[in-house]
């Protein structure tokens, strides 16, 4: 008899905790909208949209040097010069000048446009590198978006796997507690004791989950869904061919070595002229817009000669950097192959082991095959961070 009350009271105590979180909860969460709630909400995906958004401004920067420039200036000045005096205007390409003389109040205005002509290639080569550049901050932001993603997918694997086990222990209480199942008192201790340090593990993994979802730590949720086995034929050469296709890593690599290639180039045109043409009306004298009014067209070219071997050295320098980028492209392959490699055979065993346990005919699991599908399910996880996609889609 007081066997069965100590048995009461411990189960009571463990079922009340679970019951009471479970009826307190803001939101039903599954995996699919742990992914998405993080990638709308995590900083750090927040952050690295921001740099998109900088790159893409980047880009629109660089157009406007395909278009002329305009600009308008108005000076009032009062002067007593004993020579012809200019004064250099930091916003306009045209110096104001001031006469000789003492002048009590004069105005200056002008109006200007100048158009780039010819330029070695330079404005186009810098559109060029703009746009690759804002491609590699996608990509550089695809690879947060794929590592949270998989960070995700993996705590919420483990909420799932120590919820799994709490409710096969609780369901064990629950036999005991009906007469289904005996078991001595210290049976039922140790039980207990187990079911609460799996509610702790359970409640720290959903912690984890709220904060990289970028949710307030004091939010109660609750994990919907099971343990499902991720078995699925999967080839290795298909998967490298995936990750060289689309991992976001390689992606960046690429882009950098092209923007160091287009980099060298641009220092190189720096050698062709500039031709530029612009023109201007001007108004000057005590009245404004009613005095002395001059205008000019004008043609400037610019032939660069010898700069002491800066552009040289500058040269050499950008050399460097693309041989850099091509060794590091290299060194990431290989990297990737062997990342990739060593994932697919650790999934590969726990996927012979799910298959041998026949895990898919089962419609109830127990303890061991709780964490055979807890194992599988990260080693598929973790196959589908080196390859760079999601590899249900393929």
């Amino acid at each position: 008899m007081k066997k069965n009350e100590i048995f009461f009271v411990l189960t009571v105590c463990v079922c009340f905790t679970a019951s009471l979180q479970a009826q307190m909860f803001e939101e039903v969460l599954t995996e699919a909208i742990s992914v998405q709630r993080a990638l709308s909400s995590n900083i750090e995906i927040l952050e690295s949209s921001q740099e998109v958004e900088y790159a893409k401004q980047k880009v629109m920067e660089a157009k406007i040097l395909y278009f002329p420039n305009f600009d308008f200036n108005i000076n009032f000045s009062h002067f007593n010069n004993k020579a012809l005096t200019l004064v250099s205007d930091n916003m306009s390409q045209v110096p104001i000048i001031l006469p000789t003389g003492e002048q009590n109040l004069r105005y200056s205005a002008r109006i200007s446009v100048w158009q780039n002509i010819y330029t070695g290639g330079r404005i186009r080569t810098a559109n060029k590198v703009t746009k690759i550049n804002k491609e590699k901050t996608e990509d550089e932001r695809n690879i947060v978006r794929s590592k949270i993603i998989n960070n995700v997918k993996l705590i919420f694997n483990e909420c799932l796997y120590y919820k799994e086990l709490l409710d096969t222990d609780l369901a064990k209480l629950r036999s005991v507690e009906l007469g289904r199942t005996h078991l001595s008192l210290e049976n039922i201790k140790k039980l207990r004791k187990k079911c609460i340090e799996e509610q702790l593990s359970y409640e720290k993994e959903v912690l984890n989950l709220l904060a990289v979802m970028g949710k307030e730590l004091n939010s109660i949720v609750k994990i919907s869904g099971g343990l499902a086995p991720k078995i699925k034929q999967l080839n290795l050469e298909k998967c490298l061919f995936l990750a060289y296709q689309f991992k976001p890593e390689l992606k960046s690599l690429q882009n950098q070595e092209k923007v160091d290639a287009l980099t060298l180039n641009l220092l190189s045109l720096q050698k062709f002229p500039d031709i530029t043409l612009g023109g201007a009306q001007e108004w000057v004298g005590e009245r404004l817009f009613k005095d002395d009014m001059s205008w000019y067209i004008s043609l400037n070219i610019n032939i660069p000669i010898f700069d002491g071997g800066t552009m040289f050295a500058k040269l050499k320098q950008c050399a460097i950097k693309v041989r850099q980028s091509v060794l590091a492209r290299a060194k990431a392959e290989r990297e990737v192959r062997l990342s990739i490699s060593k994932s697919f055979l650790e999934y590969n065993f726990w996927r012979t082991r799910a298959i041998d346990s026949k895990l898919l005919k089962k419609k109830r699991y127990d303890e061991d095959d709780i964490e055979l599908i807890r194992n599988l399910n990260k080693s598929y996880y973790n196959l589908e961070l080196a390859v760079g996609v999601d590899l249900d889609s393929y």
